[in-house]
C-alpha cells in the first residue's frame, strides 16, 4: 500500500505541475478569440458573423480542454482516499447500477450498452467508490472511441479471481499509443491522459491488475482482474 500511495503522490505532483503550465495556453486562446469575436460583432455583416461563430467554436474547444484538465486533477486528488478505504462490496449490484447510470451517455453516441453478469458473484474487498471509478473510466474510454456501436461489460469468476471486461467495436487505439496507454499524460486528444493511469493504480491497490488489448479500426477490450473473496489484501 505504501508504494501505491507514493505513486499517487507523484502523480499528483506531476499532474498539478502540468495543469498549471498547460492551462495558460487555452486561457490565452479563449481571451484572444473573445476579443476577436467582439471586434467582428462590432463590424457586423454576414462574413463577420461567420468569424464570430468560428471564434466561439474555438473557445468551446478550449473550454472542454480545460474541463478535461480539471477532471484529471480531481480524479488524482481523490485517489488516496479511495485506496485507503476498503469494504466488502457486492460487485453485481455495483455493476448493474453503474451501467444504468452510464446508459444515457452511451445512448448519446448511438451505442448499445449491455451487461453479461452471472446471477451470483463473490464479493470483493474494495471501496465501492473505487470500483465505480474503475468501471466508469473504462466505459468512458470505450464510449469516446465508439459511435453507433456496441459496448459490452462481461464478468467472469475463476477460482480466486474476478474478471471484469469492457469491450467495444469502436476505432481502437493507434498502434503508436497502445504500448503507452497506462503512462501518465498519454492521450490521443480525447481525454486528460491520466484516466487509465489512475484506473491501474486503483486496481493494483486492490491487489489486482488491468490489461488492454486493441486492434486499430476494430475495437478495444479492457479487462480488470481482482482477487475474489473478502480477505483483506495488502499490495505492499
Amino acid at each position: 500500500m505504501s508504494k501505491t500511495l507514493g505513486r499517487i503522490s507523484q502523480m499528483k505532483t506531476e499532474l498539478f505541475a502540468n495543469v498549471s503550465h498547460e492551462m495558460k495556453t487555452p486561457l490565452t486562446v479563449i481571451s484572444v478569440h473573445i476579443q476577436r469575436a467582439e471586434a467582428f460583432m462590432k463590424l457586423g455583416g454576414e462574413k463577420s458573423n461567420a468569424k464570430v461563430y468560428e471564434s466561439f467554436a474555438l473557445v468551446q474547444e478550449e473550454i472542454m480542454r480545460l474541463s478535461r484538465m480539471v477532471e484529471g486533477a480531481l480524479s488524482v486528488a481523490s485517489m488516496q482516499e479511495l485506496t485507503q478505504r476498503t469494504e466488502v462490496t457486492n460487485v453485481r449490484e455495483i455493476l448493474i447500477g453503474n451501467i444504468e447510470a452510464y446508459r444515457a451517455l452511451s445512448d448519446k453516441q448511438g451505442n448499445t450498452l449491455s451487461l453479461a453478469v452471472p446471477d451470483t458473484l463473490p464479493d470483493v474487498t474494495v471501496s465501492a467508490d473505487a470500483l465505480v471509478q474503475m468501471i466508469t473510466n473504462l466505459l468512458a474510454n470505450a464510449n469516446a472511441h465508439t459511435q453507433n456501436g456496441v459496448i459490452t461489460v462481461c464478468v467472469e469468476c475463476g477460482g480466486e479471481t474476478l474478471k471484469i471486461s469492457v469491450a467495444d467495436n469502436g476505432t481502437g487505439i493507434p498502434p503508436d499509443i497502445l504500448p503507452h496507454v497506462f503512462e501518465r499524460g498519454v492521450t490521443d486528444g480525447s481525454g486528460s491522459g491520466f484516466g487509465l493511469a489512475i484506473c491501474r493504480e486503483l486496481v493494483r491497490s486492490c491487489g489486482g491488475d488491468v490489461v488492454i488489448h486493441s486492434e486499430y479500426g476494430k475495437g478495444t477490450t479492457a479487462a480488470i482482474t481482482l482477487p475474489a473473496g473478502t480477505e483483506d489484501k495488502d499490495n505492499g
